[in-house]
């Protein structure tokens, strides 16, 4: 199973944690994996294209972005993220869980 969480500090989106694997295919083949995946680095990106300072981790175990000057324009990047694991949950839910978290 895949975890989820946003981020939030009081009001304001700030990041994500992923923990998990969803084991719905076998390694390296596993669809549901591989759409979390890129859906996390797509905002990892996006974010470092307009320059916001991250902090970010990876160790194939949990992965983990924060914001360091979040704005309006990091928060729609990062609704984008929310908004795509929402849409997994619900066609691939007992793979995949979505959370919220207030810092």
């Amino acid at each position: 199973m895949i975890k989820v969480t946003t981020l939030y500090d009081k009001d304001t989106l700030k990041g994500f944690k992923i923990i998990g694997h969803a084991d719905y295919g076998e390694h390296g083949k596993d669809i549901v994996c591989a759409a979390v995946s890129m859906l996390a680095y797509t905002t990892v990106n996006s974010l470092d294209s307009y320059n916001y300072e991250v902090d970010f981790s990876d160790d194939e175990e949990i992965m983990e972005l924060l914001v360091k000057n979040p704005s309006h324009d990091s928060e729609v990047i990062l609704n984008t993220f929310s908004t795509g694991i929402r849409t997994l949950t619900q066609s691939y839910g007992d793979f995949v869980e979505a959370y919220t978290t207030i810092l």
